[in-house]
């Protein structure tokens, strides 16, 4: 389920709101300024679990993890929890076979077999787990300054345009920090890479 990163009460506090009326108005631009960052980065800070998670032969995978050498990287969140990984049909053991490090699953002694040109079905790795944050106080201080510099900036624009119709675009035009822009980019999903 997708979460709001930071609630109405902090978005009205940081902006000396004192008044209880807007507060549909308030989390429905929250929503869509959490959802625009999901949209710009190109994946999903919320939490979300994932399945057999294939990493393919080109090391990447549906959910934005990509493999090199004895690494498996995954978005940079730093909340992972993987409950299986799977290599070739076998089931690894943290600590002695993988070991989790941020959102790093590192190979221990050897290389991932991501890189193969079988067409067996348990060739390959594959990641069961959870990555993102489950609630609001759970999203870091970071995420939380763009999210609320964002829901701001569309409070401010959606006087004079309908909220369906913002856009970026929109949000950089009427000065976007360049803390916020930068950590856009640097968060930014390119295929292969982050």
């Amino acid at each position: 389920m997708a979460i709001s990163y930071i609630g109405v009460s902090y978005y009205k506090t940081q902006n000396k709101i004192t008044t209880s009326g807007d507060d549909t108005r308030i989390t429905n631009v929250i929503k869509q300024a959490s959802r625009m960052i999901d949209s710009l980065v190109g994946y999903s800070f919320s939490e979300s679990v994932f399945t057999s998670e294939l990493v393919d032969r080109y090391g990447l995978s549906v959910s934005g993890f990509r493999a090199r050498h004895n690494e498996i990287i995954g978005p940079p969140i730093n909340n992972l929890t993987i409950s299986s990984v799977v290599e070739d049909g076998t089931t690894l053991t943290e600590g002695e076979d993988y070991a989790i490090y941020g959102n790093t699953i590192t190979k221990i002694g050897g290389v991932w077999t991501y890189n193969f040109k079988s067409s067996v079905e348990d060739r390959g790795v594959k990641l069961t787990g959870t990555i993102g944050y489950e609630a609001e106080n759970d999203v870091p201080y970071d995420l939380r300054a763009v999210t609320l510099e964002i829901a701001t900036k569309m409070g401010r624009i959606d006087n004079l345009k309908a909220q369906s119709d913002l856009s970026f675009d929109d949000l950089t035009e009427s000065g976007l920090s360049d803390q916020s822009q930068k950590w856009l980019e640097s968060n930014k999903r390119i295929i292969g890479a982050y």
